[in-house]
């Protein structure tokens, strides 16, 4: 199994880049359309990307980089349990195409894909129990997901994990995780953020399950 390595140690926030929400809808003479994205931050990151077109051409992406780190005693060093949930799932009608994926250190832990040219695999649901990680070191977390149509169509594509001490794990009441900073919330105005959504069109967060 894949697993962070125990050299170095993290102090300060950690990094971390946040894909607010954003939606945008628009109409002309022979085409309309309707796309929009919702994303959650603090301890169970999610981004869920919708749209629908009518003669219109489409290409939208969401993207979330973020890390967690165990924190307690006895320290750097240690490795401690946790239990990685990842789920998401993609769907597609028309010649609309979507794919979303959860990725690990760089490794796909869950993948879903639907409509044309795609390996139509509709949904992932994986529990990885007893990841072993080092206390005080950050693991990082990607999440995509992507819709586009050619002309009309309709898309969704989710990617959802949740992370937490794995509860069989001796002592683990001892140890707590940390989040990346801009992906917890907070007032307004005291979030560093980035948007790797195509428009950028930044409204409000909210979380969007499935």
């Amino acid at each position: 199994m894949f697993a962070p390595s125990s050299s170095g140690s993290q102090s300060g926030p950690l990094p971390g880049t946040y894909a607010r929400d954003w939606q945008s809808s628009g109409n002309g003479h022979y085409a309309a359309y309707s796309i929009c994205a919702l994303t959650t931050g603090g301890p169970a990151p999610a981004v869920d990307i919708e749209g629908s077109a009518t003669n219109w051409p489409a290409s939208y992406n969401g993207f979330i980089h973020y890390y967690f780190m165990v924190n307690g005693t006895p320290g750097n060093g240690q490795y401690v349990n946790v239990m990685i949930h990842s789920l998401g799932h993609a769907s597609a009608s028309g010649d609309a195409t979507a794919y979303a994926r959860c990725e690990l250190l760089g490794h796909i832990i869950g993948a879903a894909s639907a409509g044309p040219g795609t390996l139509n695999n509709p949904e992932w649901d994986v529990t990885l129990r007893n990841y072993p990680v080092p206390v005080g070191i950050p693991v990082e977390i990607d999440l995509y997901a992507k819709g586009s149509t050619g002309n009309t169509g309709e898309f969704q594509a989710v990617a959802d994990p949740t992370i937490e001490i794995d509860p069989s794990f001796p002592n683990h009441e001892q140890y707590t995780l940390t989040f990346s900073a801009n992906l917890v919330p907070e007032p307004a105005g005291a979030v560093t953020a980035l948007l790797l959504l195509q428009p950028l069109l930044a409204q409000r967060r909210r979380r969007r399950r499935r």
